[in-house]
């Protein structure tokens, strides 16, 4: 598998699931970490990010690229996904059928083709300039588990790596002596 969707989130995150688990489940209690215990036990990733708005997640059974290692800047992980159906929906925060009109309009989540499996996936960021050089803003890598899932204790989510980045390239900017 290696696949590059263009996503929308106004909720500032990243989900990878396989819904055939969660039928019956309101999609409003499954994105908080504290209502679906499915995060937890590995069966279904949410990762936020710093922002809202459009990216590009790649999805991947192999490793980073040379370029994106090479711009690197955090991980999350590992994370765990449960395929049962043989596909997974990468999404925003939107749940498959049920999207709002702007997530239509941006970036809805797409279903992607993955083994039935258990996964323990690592969400890497990229830093901000990756676009600039056609990379993704983020990399899911899914690794088959072999052992037992370690749990997760507690939010997965990105802290600060790009604010922090940013901030860095702006002042480096405007220390530089002007002609």
């Amino acid at each position: 598998m290696d696949v590059s969707l263009s996503l929308w989130s106004d909720a500032a995150s990243l989900c990878i699931f396989d819904p055939a688990l969660f039928e019956g489940m309101k999609p409003a209690d499954a994105w908080p970490y504290h209502t679906n215990p499915g995060i937890r036990d590995g069966l279904f990733a949410i990762v936020g990010l710093q922002g809202g708005g459009g990216y590009i997640l790649r999805l991947t059974s192999g490793d980073l690229t040379p370029a994106e290692r090479e711009l690197l800047n955090d991980t999350v992980g590992p994370l765990g996904v449960a395929v049962h159906s043989g596909q997974v929906y990468a999404s925003g925060m939107d749940w498959p059928g049920e999207q709002a009109v702007h997530y239509h309009q941006c970036g809805a989540g797409m279903f992607v083709s993955v083994v039935a499996g258990d996964y323990d996936v690592l969400v890497h960021e990229l830093r901000s300039t990756a676009a600039e050089r056609g990379l993704p803003d983020y990399v899911a890598v899914f690794r088959q588990r072999t052992g037992s899932f370690p749990g997760v204790v507690e939010e997965p989510r990105f802290i600060g790596g790009r604010e922090i980045e940013e901030l860095i390239q702006r002042l480096n900017s405007e220390s530089q002596p002007q002609d």
